[in-house]
């Protein structure tokens, strides 16, 4: 086993837990058209698993055909755009 020794920072006790430096910590900056986006993003994801399952009870097998057309056109959408 190895000994570590911590220094404490300077006004801290030692065994003094660590407070967060207020000059340069983190910052929240989540702006309205973020929290938009993640909840389109959840709305879509939702949507893809219920949606699913429609398409899967009548067309069968062959979804699996379309599953891969369809990911074929968004690699060629995704090409096109560089």
């Amino acid at each position: 086993m190895t000994s570590q020794t911590t220094l404490a920072k300077p006004g801290q006790e030692p065994g003094e837990p660590d407070r967060p430096d207020s000059s340069g910590g983190l910052q929240a900056g989540l702006k309205n058209r973020h929290l938009s986006m993640i909840a389109i993003g959840g709305v879509i994801g939702a949507g893809l698993f219920v949606g699913s399952s429609a398409g899967i009870a009548a067309a069968g097998p062959a979804i699996l055909l379309s599953y891969a057309m369809v990911g074929l056109m968004v690699v060629l959408v995704m090409r096109m755009l560089g």
